[in-house]
């Protein structure tokens, strides 16, 4: 093996040499190597004139780093669990506003960087929640005429597919050999033709899909459900009023036959005296 190669062993104590026969009489003795090959620098053991298991290494000529491999792939590759501690206030960042951390109550939380909060936090019941406070809330409207608006809205079921087809697409995917699965929606592209709801469409390019939001359909359809509620409310105070009219038609009825016939016993006793 060409190279260089530093073993140490004990308390200062360190033997350099080219290859791993250098501590082939020490086969009682685990060793700390760091080898250097090539353009790659790996930090490992050896017991003995064993071969060096690799814990870590750098590949010079992409700058990747990997934890118990010695073929990293990425930036970093890490071939195992990785832990932060609880309670350490430690997270996960990408670039300058995206982080993930946990907390010491069982929760996950995908934040921003910002004073108050987070976009996302998961409990351990695997439930998701968002912030809902109203000191983040501000220059609030009602919605009005969302039952229009959900009445614009074409729930559908379909097969969702990995790949790009044509969007008109109509065919057995079985028999083509492409992957699918069995779902329930919307269109994208029919949401974001909807101006209530249009904000909840991200569109997309030739390589990337149009995502979908559901969370405000969902308060879309509450309002939608609060708004039939009234409908049937007047509709049920407006049907009670017409059987109570009815009510009062009968009893005026009744009331007539009964006069028109002690007017009819009258005019009988007055023909036949």
């Amino acid at each position: 093996m060409s190279g260089l190669q530093l073993f140490a062993l004990g308390d200062d104590k360190i033997i350099s040499g080219a290859a791993h026969s250098t501590l082939s009489g020490l086969t009682s003795v685990s060793t700390s190597v760091i080898k250097g090959i090539g353009s790659t620098l790996s930090l490992g053991t050896v017991s003995g004139a064993a071969a060096a298991d690799d814990l870590m290494t750098i590949d010079g000529t992409n700058g990747n780093v990997g934890i118990a491999t010695n073929s990293p792939s990425e930036k970093l590759y890490v071939n195992g669990n990785i832990k932060i501690p609880s309670g350490s206030g430690y997270s996960v960042k990408y670039g300058n506003d995206w982080y993930i951390y946990g907390s010491d109550s069982g929760s996950l939380y995908f934040g921003l960087n910002n004073e108050h909060g987070y976009a996302t936090q998961l409990q351990r019941s695997g439930s998701f929640y968002s912030p809902s406070d109203d000191r983040l809330k501000h220059n609030e409207t009602a919605i009005v005429n969302a039952l229009d608006t959900i009445n614009l809205l074409n729930p559908i079921n379909y097969d969702m597919t990995e790949e790009f087809l044509d969007a008109d697409f109509n065919g057995n995917l079985d028999e083509l050999g492409i992957s699918h699965t069995k779902q329930t929606g919307f269109i994208a592209q029919d949401v974001k033709n909807i101006p209530e709801l249009a904000d909840c469409v991200v569109e997309g390019s030739s390589t990337e899909p149009f995502i979908l939001g559901y969370d405000k359909i969902y308060v879309y359809a509450v309002k939608a459900i609060q708004e039939l509620k009234i409908k049937n409310d007047n509709l049920e105070s407006l049907n009670t009023n017409l059987q109570n009219d009815l009510t009062e038609e009968k009893a005026k009825t009744l009331t007539l036959e009964t006069q028109m016939a002690d007017l009819l016993a009258r005019v009988t006793a007055l023909e036949n005296p």
